[in-house]
């Protein structure tokens, strides 16, 4: 399989959206990320961690190990490793932008329940309300339990309420966070709820990406990527 025209510049466009700091850099994991939505996710972890020793592209800052991915790239789809890409060069060079389509999605069978996040955002602000809410949810579910089989329903109430709810909820429901990980990549932040504060409280879903948080507070795409590497 040749390289596309152009490929080369196509995967350093896709490296680039996880690049939150702008330097060239992107941490380890997040590259291992990256080149698992573009195909390689049968190689595994060890094996992409061992091609980016051979590419020599590692750097190692504060401890944390980063990688020059315009250097592995190039490294990649040079001559004589040819064959290291050919996965992610092929969708990159013939995948249409943008998710697949809905209609192709919903064609395949199911697999897993539908699952369903409800977000509480900041609309309750005292402990009486969130008991009168989780115990209505309570109420509503064993009612109408048989009509839900397929239903996974996740709670995402607000920091200080998780392990409140988490104690109330039904064991068939779940809770979930509603942001992780503010810090900066490398840095303790004061405020911060980290993922596995999340973890040890009992959360095991985590709200990242909202419009709220896009809009309003800048998150983008790249910092966004950040904290899902570091929740996985």
């Amino acid at each position: 399989l040749a390289m596309a025209s152009g490929t080369e510049d196509k995967l350093l466009t896709i490296f680039q959206k996880y690049d939150s700091r702008g330097d060239g850099t992107i941490s380890r994991d997040l590259l291992i990320v990256a080149l698992t939505n573009l195909g390689l996710g049968g190689a595994g972890a060890d094996d992409i961690l061992c091609l980016l020793r051979s590419a020599g592209v590692l750097t190692a800052e504060g401890g944390e190990a980063r990688v020059r991915y315009s250097d592995f790239v190039k490294w990649a789809v040079g001559s004589h490793q040819q064959s290291v890409l050919q996965p992610a060069a092929a969708m990159a060079a013939t995948r249409p932008p943008g998710p697949l389509p809905f209609a192709t999605l919903a064609k395949k069978p199911r697999r897993y329940k539908f699952f369903v996040g409800a977000n509480w955002k900041c609309s309750l602000d005292t402990a009486l309300e969130v008991d009168g809410l989780v115990d209505r949810i309570n109420e509503s579910w064993l009612a109408r339990a048989g009509m839900l089989t397929d239903i996974e329903l996740c709670v995402f109430p607000p920091y200080v309420f998780l392990d409140r709810v988490r104690r109330q909820l039904s064991t068939e429901l779940h809770v979930g966070s509603q942001n992780a990980w503010d810090s900066a990549p490398g840095f303790t932040s004061t405020g911060v709820v980290t993922a596995d504060m999340l973890h040890e409280v009992g959360c095991r879903w985590v709200l990242l990406g909202h419009s709220d948080r896009r809009n309003i507070l800048g998150e983008n795409d790249a910092f966004i990527a950040e904290k899902v590497a570091k929740c996985l």
